[in-house]
């Protein structure tokens, strides 16, 4: 976090809400940019893709017709579990915008869901809002968990996609138990597919 950030943050959230009415949203930007001596484009550029989810959502259920998948499932891993992902295994946060290390999607042609834990609720409803994403507190009153969701938003015989090559052996028995009369596509991935070089 840039230590000026850190020292002066009361001071930024300060001003920001006594000008909330006063600016538009590219003058808050500039302010704030200016406050913590970071360039502008640092804080556009966020918000540039934050646009840009429900645009990645339309492309990814386009895909998701072709292949029959009904629902697509987007774990945080890559190919050797690390807990903290490089730049080519960051599918969740391409296509929900939450940028937190822990979190898994779901996808469906109806709905978008984002599960992450109690240390990235504040976080997550703030990259999320605007999205079109639903963020599912894990652990809360009332919230599913994922394979609940799948239970209760699909039906029997329909397909469960997602890239085998980053879920690990528990959640593909987990899925297999939970959801019996369903089709797994272990080989689904259909995120590769529809990103696009330089986003």
């Amino acid at each position: 976090m840039h230590k000026n950030f850190r020292k002066n943050r009361k001071t930024v959230r300060q001003i920001l809400n006594h000008h909330f009415d006063r600016f538009g949203k590219c003058d808050r930007i500039k302010m704030l940019a200016s406050h913590l001596k970071m360039p502008t484009l640092f804080f556009e550029k966020k918000d540039e893709e934050k646009t840009m989810i429900p645009e990645r959502l339309a492309a990814l259920r386009e895909k998701m017709r072709a292949y029959g998948v009904d629902a697509y499932l987007v774990p945080t891993a890559d190919y050797h579990e690390s807990e903290y992902v490089g730049t080519y295994f960051k599918a969740r946060t391409y296509i929900t915008g939450f940028t937190g290390s822990a979190g898994t999607a779901v996808i469906t042609q109806d709905e978008a869901c984002l599960w992450t834990d109690g240390r990235y609720f504040v976080q997550a409803a703030k990259e999320l809002a605007g999205t079109g994403v639903t963020l599912m507190k894990m652990g809360q009153e009332g919230v599913p968990t994922v394979e609940e969701y799948l239970q209760a938003n699909t039906k029997e015989g329909m397909t469960i996609g997602f890239d085998g090559r980053v879920a690990n052996e528990m959640l593909g028995e987990t899925l297999e138990k939970t959801l019996p009369e369903h089709f797994l596509s272990y080989r689904s991935d259909l995120i590769g597919e529809i990103w696009q070089e330089g986003e």
